[in-house]
């Protein structure tokens, strides 16, 4: 493709409506009427990036990848599934990618491209539309009227063919209308369509107009948030906080870790439930007070007390694992359960970078951000895992009772672990458990192919008994 930046302003107008042209026909055809798209979500990010990169050519070698790097890190997720924050990964990949394709600071670029590339769209589309009204059209009464209604026929055509999606009585008329002039139907779905996808990937194209806004330093508001506290107040708070939370921690500590016996009539399942989950929320707010109250603890005395306050709520939160663990041996794991667990450990890791940061006086800012990257790592990292196979296999080898209504409403992911179960035990838990597996059957679309999907199908063809018979796997899964 001719370098957008190097040839004339004509040369570069052809060479993005190329681009343009490219990526829309690649969005055509990785995702329209892809029932479940995995590995085209991949592979579509890939063109647009790839695109964006012959397009800004001038960007230096390790910055572009870099951009790759990230981009196949964010990519990852969606090759083992499909799914909701699998998909956002994907998205936040490219984003990270076409950041560092343009000249800005990459977080900075990243929180303003997509807000930039609507306002983008806006100003080429509205550009191209009062195109027509130029000078450049010959003069005329009839052509300077055609040329004023530029913008109302561009904009007009893209909000009757959305109108007419939503509406099947304006649909069902514009079939018939244009179904008349040579018998074609008109791909109204399809049309709507290509627009979407232009006016998404369009921003792509567009990085070095767009450099100005990406650039631009934030303005400065000129407001601040009221500080309500004081080294005096921060003295007194810390001192109470102290008291108070070394009353719970002795509370754990005895009956937790020590052993002590509980009250007639309570369990330490109760115990543990009763507390789980809202001494999670009590350290998320003490280490918010922390993080307001670093500022002000500058004296040895005031730092001392932060510190140990600080230790009490990692003490807090190792309490609150155990409680889980507690609670998790009584009654199974379940898919919040499993959350709460990576949810725990994210927190605690906050919580063992603070005291660096008090010792080191650095700002609050420091601390969130890392706080943050390890949130993003840990939900990055969770989605390799098959939670559903995990949750059911721990329901499934537990003595008593089975919640067969949960264990088999958890998905393709327990399929495995149901029909082994049932192998084993000889009977049926799930009564449509053979419904789930025409889900994992092999794609017959290369766009559909995933990771997960795949393990599932060689671990079912594993299967053998009279519970799971392999060709009934083979002409469930063919039917």
């Amino acid at each position: 493709m001719t370098d957008i930046h190097m040839a004339a302003p004509g040369g570069r107008r052809a060479a993005r409506a190329v681009g343009l042209a490219v990526l829309v026909a690649a969005a055509d055809a990785l995702l329209w009427q892809v029932g479940a798209p995995r590995l085209s979500l991949v592979a579509l990010g890939a063109v647009v990036l790839g695109i964006a990169h012959l397009a800004r050519r001038e960007v230096p070698g390790r910055r572009g990848a870099l951009g790759w790097a990230g981009f196949a890190v964010g990519a990852l997720p969606v090759v083992e599934e499909a799914q909701a924050l699998s998909v956002l990964s994907l998205w936040l990949g490219l984003l990270f990618g076409l950041a560092c394709l343009s000249a800005a600071p990459v977080g900075r670029a990243m929180a303003r491209l997509p807000m930039a590339g609507l306002w983008r769209d806006g100003r080429d589309l509205w550009a191209a539309g009062t195109a027509l009204s130029e000078a450049r059209l010959a003069r005329g009464a009839l052509r300077r009227e055609l040329g004023d209604w530029g913008p109302a026929v561009a904009l007009g055509v893209v909000f009757a063919a959305m109108f007419a999606v939503a509406n099947p009585l304006l649909d069902d008329l514009a079939q018939r209308l244009f179904g008349r002039f040579g018998e074609i139907e008109l791909p109204v779905g399809r049309v709507v369509f290509w627009t979407v996808a232009a006016m998404w990937l369009w921003p792509a194209l567009r990085l070095s107009a767009m450099a100005g806004i990406l650039d631009a330093p934030a303005p400065a508001t000129g407001l601040a948030a009221p500080d309500l506290l004081s080294p005096r107040s921060v003295a007194r708070a810390l001192v109470t906080f102290n008291l108070l939370f070394a009353v719970q921690s002795v509370s754990d500590v005895a009956y937790l870790w020590g052993g002590v016996r509980l009250p007639e009539g309570m369990t330490y399942a109760g115990y543990a439930h009763r507390g789980a989950y809202p001494l999670v929320l009590t350290v998320l707010l003490a280490g918010a007070f922390a993080l307001a109250a670093g500022r002000h603890a500058r004296a040895p005395a005031l730092r001392g007390l932060l510190l140990a306050w600080v230790a009490q709520n990692v003490l807090l939160m190792a309490s609150s694992v155990l409680r889980l663990d507690l609670y998790v041996d009584a009654y199974g794991l379940t898919r919040l359960r499993v959350a709460a667990f990576v949810w725990m450990g994210v927190v605690a890791a906050g919580l063992l970078l603070m005291p660096w940061q008090i010792a080191r006086g650095l700002p609050p800012g420091w601390l969130v951000r890392r706080a943050v990257a390890v949130g993003a790592a840990a939900t990055w990292a969770c989605l390799f895992v098959n939670v559903a196979g995990l949750v059911a296999r721990d329901q499934l080898g537990r003595e008593g009772e089975i919640d067969a209504p949960y264990v088999c409403g958890l998905g393709p992911g327990a399929l495995p672990a149901i029909l082994e179960w049932q192998a084993a035990e000889g009977q049926r838990l799930c009564v449509d458990s053979w419904t789930l597996l025409p889900v994992v059957r092999p794609p017959e679309d290369w766009r559909e192919w995933g990771y997960r999907n795949w393990r599932l199908r060689r671990s079912l063809a594993a299967l053998e008994g009279p519970a799971v018979p392999r060709q009934s796997l083979r002409e469930e899964g063919e039917g």
